[in-house]
């Protein structure tokens, strides 16, 4: 009898002994028994099938953007033209008075658009060579695209050396005050900036077309002028 319980104690001890032998065995063969190319279709579809429900809930949320009422849109738009305002105060820098009439730079335009999730983009940059292969100015296409990476639109916009501006002569009157008097004539405006210095205004420009085609109406709400600053000409402000 104690040589028998004795087997029966020894008999788990083998079991124990030999499972992790065969443990062993079963990861050593696992890899060369599977089918790896079902498994990456496996895994092929499952991406595919997040990736067309992501789309799906992008394409819903777009959906109740553009269904929004006409009165929830101009609300959303004086809010944003309010929060600018208020930026605007502590950074006067980004308005230009032109007689008496306030028109935003660039940068008020770039942080209205970021309200609404826009941001512009450069899509593509043109050289203007003159007859003797000479780099004159520059062509700027850019786009504004919104939160989902869809292209909203598009304007162009150059600056060349060619461009002129108008130049006056200014009189100071009784009060102390210098004033613009007659018009003198016009003069080069990139006369002596470097090819860098045209490349910018040319994308600024064109990035800030690009966002006054769709935010226009926002800046006109808080009062100011929907012209983009460095889109006025002096002399076409005071003649209007």
């Amino acid at each position: 009898m104690l040589f028998e319980e004795k087997q029966q104690e020894q008999v788990p001890q083998e079991q124990q002994q030999q499972e992790p032998q065969q443990a062993t065995q079963i990861r050593a063969v696992y890899p060369e028994d599977m089918d790896w190319d079902a498994l990456r279709e496996q895994i092929k579809r499952e991406v595919e099938e997040h990736l067309a429900l992501a789309k799906k809930v992008v394409e819903v949320e777009r959906t109740l953007e553009l269904v929004r009422k006409p009165q929830e849109i101009l609300q959303l738009a004086s809010e944003a033209a309010k929060y600018l305002f208020d930026i605007i105060r502590k950074r006067p820098d980004w308005i230009v008075v032109i007689e008496g009439r306030e028109f935003l730079t660039f940068p008020a335009w770039q942080t209205l658009a970021s309200f609404f999730g826009l941001y512009p983009s450069i899509v593509d940059i043109k050289e203007i060579r003159d007859a003797e292969n000479f780099t004159v100015g520059f062509e700027v296409t850019a786009a504004v695209y919104n939160k989902y990476g869809e292209e909203i639109t598009r304007a162009v916009a150059r600056a060349d050396r060619y461009e002129k501006v108008p130049e006056y002569e200014y009189v100071v009157d009784k009060t102390g005050k210098r004033r613009r008097g007659q018009l003198l004539g016009y003069k080069p405006r990139f006369e002596h900036a470097s090819n860098q210095v045209l490349l910018a205004m040319a994308q600024t420009r064109a990035m800030r077309r690009a966002l006054w085609q769709i935010l226009n109406f926002v800046v006109a709400l808080q009062g100011y002028e929907p012209t983009p600053a460095e889109e006025i000409d002096e002399s076409e402000v005071k003649a209007r």
